[in-house]
This record gives structure tokens, sequence and C-alpha cells, in this order.
């Protein structure tokens, strides 16, 4: 206790009560824990020392990591004597999960609330994994029996043992936690409450095992066999009843006779069961040449029996043809499935789900009844007294059910912007934690067919991003994103290269000068020049070099196009378009019109693409001129009808050199379209695919065909699933590297989501509110949502 003591007695903060609990409770001398020996570990009562290793389930995105397999390597390279043993557990409970943020005062609270209020309507799980690792208590010899005639001699005895014993049992964790980083693992310990207090993960795991429940539990100068005292235990013949004062848990316990391997993805169809259960696991290390022995008997009857199948089905000659000199290679193992509900007949219902799951696998299993009592508390670690009908296995078997999920999930943490943007379900309805990120990048590729709903999923996943405080940017070609933009408070634009219609001019000349600003002008003198810029003459390279070269040797004030145009026309008729009285010579001003420094930026050059060459180089000022107004904070760029950037990049490597120069600076880069043949054959987006992480398709937006296939580096099974996929349910299809899934998305018909996609009329509505009332957002939204409703 005098850890206990030392922890409390030195805090500010009143932390307990400093009172024993009654320790008359019936039920107390069957839980081994005594008390706490440091800040991770646990004092046994038979002098046992134990800690305990937890991975939380979606926490990292691991759905194709093979975690089973990880945890039993860890043990067999943690452990090099069988001075341990190990309970491990797979715990399934109920969770709501918590994508909350914080309030951004427009309608993008409102989609955000609407969309987690569906969300929390859904029945949810989550899985943990505990590993506790057990250190064996002191042994006692005839020497030890004469010593405890001196307390003195007893007391600095065991306190050596257990000093001893710490240090190793913090080497095998400590390696435990090391192979398993990638999975955020950590020991349980002692974590302030929300009043400051000192609450202790581990005492609250144990009350769990006694309680099927879930409780904060204070350090406390105690028997830790108390915190239990207010629930009463009855034991029937086979189920348990847990009962406090004001409800009843039901549980009962199926046993698993034998078991050898199973594929990841059984085993995951076996955790994924819409109730609460606990799979507990013992396992002890034994010595091989008693268990080659045990099976050797069994080997000489299945022999004589001539049963070759069974004798292939149990794995015996494995068994006996392992190495027997090595003392870890053979373990004692026990492993039960705790299955709990409120009521008697939702447990029979649980039971039978189980039955038939573990029937599936080839696994017998029996239900506990007349070692129910003692297979109930062998679960709390350490108390092998309890812990019968042990069997022998091999420990390559071992850690049977060390899974959390695998099936394709996202990661809720850890992600490079923090927590997951958003969470869809599947259509098996597990969740999935949606980030554009899978790495580092996180550039995406979005494909819908007109009918569908890309428009207004990508507008979605931008408000959830905003949580970030994420700037958004969008090159827009189908003016879909003009009412999303108004209606977040953002600046929005036209490019238009008719001179009547231009709302908006550039000054492309006035850049800082650096190696970057001088490439940009380069590539706009470029495209102003010539239509053909990969064709583009050595002489005609030279010439635009020079007055590069002239215009950095200009003041940055002094770059005004006056001082520009002779330079400009000395290179031909093209570029002579864009000066004096050019056809484009609009859109080449002095002065500065857009604010480039805006949160929300959306620029329209839907009509220039009438014209290609006035076109490629808006875009191209546009997509490369952002490198000056970016600091690396998060930042969006959206590329509407993306494939009309093959206007724009005359080479694989210059859009290649783009892309790297935007993720450095923290952008996702997402290209979207919906004129799809025009997508699958563009050359831009052909190269684009490298660099993506996240590709989401819309319901019949690809066929099985192969150049479709080829395009998008999808397999004949995904595209025939997009195939499948109904168009009238919300469904899209999201690949994540070498992750597929189909999804869900299906947003109320609430009159905020006229703002997350646009047409003609609803465009016009927008004008039409905005006129009668005014441009403060606040004002004309109302307005809009009332003609969007008539």
């Amino acid at each position: 206790m005098s850890f206990i003591k030392e922890i409390i007695g030195n805090s500010d903060v009143d932390n307990c009560i400093m009172k024993e609990h009654d320790n008359t409770y019936n039920n107390g001398n069957f839980v081994p824990a005594a008390c706490h020996y440091d800040e991770n570990t646990i004092l046994n009562k038979n002098g046992e020392l134990l800690q305990i290793i937890k991975i939380e389930d979606y926490v990292l995105n691991t759905q194709d990591t093979d975690l089973r397999t990880i945890v039993r390597n860890s043990i067999a390279s943690s452990v090099t004597t069988p001075e341990v043993s190990f309970w491990i557990y797979t715990i399934r409970k109920l969770h709501k999960f918590d994508l909350s943020r914080e309030s951004i005062d427009d309608v993008s609270d409102v989609i955000h609330e609407t969309h987690m209020k569906y969300v929390s309507q859904q029945v949810t799980y989550i899985n943990e994994l505990y590993i506790a690792v057990v250190t064996h208590h002191l042994p006692e010899n005839i020497k030890s029996l004469l010593g405890a005639l001196s307390f003195p001699y007893v007391k600095n005895k065991h306190k050596e043992f257990l000093k001893n014993k710490l240090v190793r049992l913090n080497k095998i964790t400590g390696s435990i936690l090391e192979n398993l980083k990638g999975f955020e693992a950590r020991k349980l310990g002692l974590l302030p409450n929300n009043e400051g207090k000192i609450r202790s993960e581990l005492i609250e795991f144990f009350f769990y095992l006694t309680t099927m429940r879930y409780k904060e539990c204070l350090l406390d100068v105690a028997d830790i066999a108390g915190v239990c005292a207010c629930y009463d235990i009855s034991m029937g013949f086979n189920t348990f009843k847990i009962s406090d004062r004001n409800s009843h848990k039901f549980g009962a316990i199926l046993a698993i006779k034998d078991y050898h391997e199973s594929p990841l993805d059984s085993v995951d169809g076996c955790l994924q069961q819409n109730c609460e259960f606990m799979i507990v696991e013992i396992m002890k290390f034994t010595k091989g040449k008693n268990v080659v022995k045990f099976f050797q008997k069994q080997a000489q009857l299945l022999e004589v029996s001539n049963d070759i199948h069974l004798k292939q089905a149990t794995n015996i000659d494995e068994f006996v043809s392992t190495d027997v000199s090595s003392c870890l290679n053979f373990c004692e193992r026990k492993i039960n499935f705790v299955i709990a509900s409120d009521t008697l007949q939702q447990l029979q219902i649980n039971i039978n789900k189980f039955i038939i799951s573990l029937s599936s696998l080839g696994i017998l299993c029996v239900r506990s009844d007349l070692t129910m009592e003692d297979d109930f508390w062998a679960h709390l670690p350490g108390n092998f007294s309890h812990v019968l009908n042990i069997r022998y296995t091999l420990t390559k078997y071992a850690c049977a059910f060390a899974l959390l999920h695998y099936f394709p999930s996202g990661a809720l943490q850890g992600n490079k912007w923090g927590q997951a943007i958003t969470i869809f379900f599947s259509n098996k309805g597990r969740p999935y934690f949606f980030s554009f990120h899978v790495k580092d990048r996180g550039h995406t590729l979005m494909v819908g067919s007109p009918q569908s709903s890309v428009t207004v999923l990508l507008h979605f996943l931008l408000l959830e991003s905003r949580k970030f405080d994420t700037r958004i940017i969008i090159l827009d070609y189908r003016g879909k994103s003009i009412i999303f933009t108004k209606a977040i408070n953002g600046k929005y634009y036209r490019a238009d290269h008719r001179p009547d219609h231009h709302e908006v001019s550039f000054n492309f000349f006035q850049l800082k000068d650096s190696d970057v600003n001088r490439k940009i002008i380069s590539g706009i003198l470029q495209r102003m020049s010539c239509v053909n810029v990969a064709n583009m003459s050595e002489e005609m390279k030279n010439t635009i070099d020079e007055i590069v070269e002239y215009i950095f040797s200009l003041p940055i004030e002094d770059r005004n196009v006056g001082n520009i145009t002779d330079h400009v026309t000395r290179l031909g008729k093209n570029a002579s378009r864009w000066v004096n009285d050019g056809e484009f010579a609009h859109l080449l001003k002095d002065g500065v019109n857009i604010d480039w420094n805006a949160k929300i930026l959306g620029l329209n050059v839907g009509v220039v693409l009438s014209n290609p060459q006035c076109a490629a180089v808006i875009i191209y000022y546009f997509l490369n001129i952002l490198v000056n107004y970016l600091d690396g904070s998060p930042t969006i760029l959206v590329v509407d009808e993306s494939w009309i950037l093959d206007y724009v990049f005359t080479s694989d490597q210059e859009l290649d050199d783009w892309v790297k120069m935007m993720s450095q600076l923290n952008v996702v880069i997402i290209f979207s379209g919906e004129n799809i043949p025009a997508v699958v054959s563009s050359s831009v987006i052909c190269g684009f695919n490298k660099h993506v992480e996240t590709q989401i398709f819309m319901p019949n937006s690809v066929s099985t065909n192969k150049l479709y296939m080829k395009a998008f580096n999808l397999s004949k099974t995904e595209c025939n699933t997009m195939f499948q996929m109904p168009s009238q349910e919300g469904y899209f299809f999201v690949k994540q590297c070498n992750v597929s899934i189909v999804l869900s998305f299906q947003l109320p018909n609430i009159p905020e989501a006229n703002v997350l996609t646009a047409t003609q009329e609803t465009i016009r509505y927008m004008y039409e509110s905005i006129n009668s009332c005014s441009n403060d957002v606040k004002e004309w939204l109302p307005a809009f949502y009332s003609k969007c409703s008539k």
C-alpha cells in the first residue's frame, strides 16, 4: 500500500475518503488482485505481479494487418524463459463514436449535426484487445519454511523477489509494446479524471471482469476486491447473474473444446456479432516433453485406427515433430466466450448466434455448467487456482482471437490531419471512418455520372473537413459549386474570355523574384504564345527566357502591363491577343480584383474553356500562383471536370512537379468529373492516378470495360461490385490504396441540403434571394431555402 499512500498523500486533491471497503464481501476471496504495486502494476494476493496492455479498435488504419500474428510474434520474441503467463482478452462493447467539432456558425453546423444524428441512431460496437502479463509467485521450499521463522527475513526476501520480478516484467511488456507500437498499444495505469482526481484503469478493468460493467474507479487505500462489494454475483446451473440495486446482467460461458487455426476473415465474422461479449484466452508455457508424450499416445491410437482424415485435422504429426528442447514452443491454453445480456431471452438469442458462428469455423463449444463458477473467476488475471480443463497446444496457435477487426474501416484517429473527417456505414452496416489521407498525400479522384450525387458528396466532405480549419479552393467548370461557396461566406469569381462579360482580371507579372515564380511566368508566356507548348521551338524558348529575365529586372511596382507589352508582342500574334486591344486584354490588368487569401475561394472557368488557348493560360496561372498564398496549413484544392487540365499540363513531368509542390504545402488535390468518357481518356488523370490515395465512384459510373479498369487501376471484381450498386440508395464505392468498400450516404431532405449542389433553377433562386435581401449569407439563405421548397 505504500505506493498508493505516497500518491494520495502527496496529492493536493481529495482523491478518496481514505477508508477501507467492506471486506466481508462474500466474493472478495475470489478476486486475486490486492493493490497497486506501482503506477502500471498490480500485486496479487499470492505474490504475482501483473501489467495489462491495451489496444483500441479503429485508432489506426490497420484493417489489412494481421494483428493476431503480430501479437504472437511479440510474445514469442519478448519472453525468453517461461516465467510469465498471459491472459488475453478480446472485449466487444457498445460504443457511440464522437466526431464532434467546434461550431463554425454557418450551414456546415446544421449539415454536420444532421449527419451525426443519423450516426448516433445506429447501434455501434467497438472491440478492445487486452494482454495481461502475469509473473509467477515466489516458489517455496524447505529453506523457505525455515526462514519463515524470521519475519524480517521473509519480508526482505519477498521485497527483493518482487523488485527483480518487476524489472523483468517491465522488460517483457516494454518489448511487446515496441512490437505493437503500430497499433498505438499502451499500458493501463493511473490517469486524472475531469475533476483532477486519480483514477486507476487497472482497477476499472478488474471491475469490468467482475461485474460486466464500466465504472470510474479512483485510486484508494483498499483491497481491490472491495470494488465489486455493492454487486451480487449469483451462479446458477449454466447462467450467472450480476445485480446491483437498479439493474441485472445475465451471462453464460461457452468453453472451446479444441481449436487450432482459422482464417482471419472467418474469425472476424465471429467477432462482429451485434452483442456484447468477452473472449478470454489463458496461456501458460509448459514443458515440451509432457506435451509430446501426451500426443504420441494419441498418434499411436490414430495409427492403429488408420483414421488419416482425423490425423490431419488434429495436426498430431506437427505436435509430435516439434522441437521439445525449447521451453517456449508449447503451452497450455483455455479459451472461453463470456456472453452477457440484460435479459435471459436476449442472452439465449446471443448464445445461439455464437454457436452458429463458431460452428461455421468448425469449432466445438460447450456451455459451462458444473464448472461455471470456476470458469467465471478464472477470467481474472493470475487466478491460477480456478483455471480448469486447460489443454495443450503449440505456442504458434495461441492468441487465436487476438484480433480487433479484419474489414475496411479507415481510422478514427491517427490520420495526417488528426481525427477522421466523418463516419459512414458500409452496405454491411459496419462503420467506416473516412479521411482523404491514407498515408501522407491524400489526393483523391471522384467520379460519377451526371445523374449521380457526386457533387453533393464532394461538398459534404468539404464541409466536414472544415473541422481542421481547412482552406478550400475550387476550380469550377460546371458552376455547381457557386451556391456552396457563397453559402459558407466564400469568394466566387467567374473568368470569361468575352470582353463584355468579364468579372475578374489578373496581373500575371507582379510576383516576387524566386525560382518558382520565374518558372510560373515562363509557363504563362509559353501558353500565351503557343497553342502546342510541347512542340515549341528553341528560338521561342530562348526569347521567353529573355523576357522573363527582363520582367524580374524591373522593380515589382514597375511591372505593369504597359512596361511589358512590347516584350509580349515579340512572342507573336497569339501572345498579342493579351495586350493592347487584343481579344483577351481585359483579363490582363494592373489591378487585382481577386482575393487570393480568401479562406474559401472559387473560380469558374466553364465559359473560358470554349477557347482552349485562353483557358490554358488562366488555369495554369490559377493552379500555380497559389504557391505564393499557401502556408502549409490544411488545404483542399478541387478541380471540377479535371480532364480540362489536358489543356494545361504539357507533360507527365510537369504534372508530377506540380502535384509534388502542392503535397509539400499540405494540399489535398481532389480531381472530380461527371463526363466519364472524357475522364477515362484524359492523359492528366491517367498521370494523376499514381499520386492518388483515395478513389470514390458513384453508381453507374464505371463498367467492366477493360478501358475503365486500366484507367482507374481497378480489378474486374471491383468493377462488378460498382456495377451492382443500387443507384437510389445513397451507395458509393471507395478504394483507398488496395482496400475497397461500398459505403452509404443519405442526407435527409432538409433545406440546408440545397447548398450542396446547384442547377440553373437553384442558381437563379440564389441570385433572386441576394438581390431581394443582401449579400449577407444569414439574410439571403433563408429566402433561398424558401424558394427551393416551393
